[in-house]
């Protein structure tokens, strides 16, 4: 009998696995978003502030 699962590895446990993956790709993702969004705006500020627009 040939079997397409690696060794001690059930069905849930592949599920269970490929849950984790895709939760850890949501947060890298979600984390890389912010990121990029945080650096954005901080670039929009600066180039604000070099304009004379500032908040007192």
């Amino acid at each position: 009998m040939v079997t397409t699962e690696p060794m001690g590895m059930s069905m849930d446990d592949k599920t269970t696995a490929s849950l984790w993956s895709r939760m850890a790709w949501l947060v890298v993702i979600y984390t890389a978003s912010v990121g990029v969004l945080f650096l954005v705006a901080m670039a929009l500020r600066m180039l604000m502030s070099a304009g004379g627009m500032r908040v007192n």
